[in-house]
């Protein structure tokens, strides 16, 4: 999946898991999978990457929660881990020196998302 429509589960799994946290259920990767419609390759990378932003884990079995209120992730902390990949700006070749304007833009473009999920999830509900 493309970095944007990775970031566009990846907001919609967590309201998902916020919501399960709220309920004190698990959801399994099969069922995440299923309610979203992507593969399961698709699905665990994007889980495993907000695993590794300390947002979900990993349970027994196919298992995952959310271990961080929605009130406590902001949503610039999603763009940086899905859009502004410092990895992607590594493959471009950089022969014009436009790179580090590039990646100075990535870096301040977040600025504009200090919103927590739980605010976006709220503006959803309304």
């Amino acid at each position: 999946l493309a970095p944007v429509a990775q970031l566009y589960y990846a907001l919609r799994i967590l309201e998902v898991l916020a919501e399960a946290l709220h309920h004190g259920t698990v959801l399994g990767l099969p069922e995440l999978s299923k309610k979203f419609h992507i593969g399961f390759d698709s699905m665990e990378q994007i889980l495993e990457k907000l695993s590794r932003a300390d947002m979900v884990r990993k349970l027994a079995g196919n298992g995952w929660v959310m271990i961080r209120a929605a009130e406590h992730i902001q949503l610039k902390e999603l763009h940086q881990l899905f859009i502004s990949d410092p990895g992607l700006l590594a493959d471009i070749d950089d022969e014009t020196g436009l790179r580090p304007w590039l990646a100075e833009m990535i870096d301040e473009y977040p600025v504009k998302f200090s919103m927590t999920l739980e605010e976006l999830f709220a503006q959803r509900r309304a």
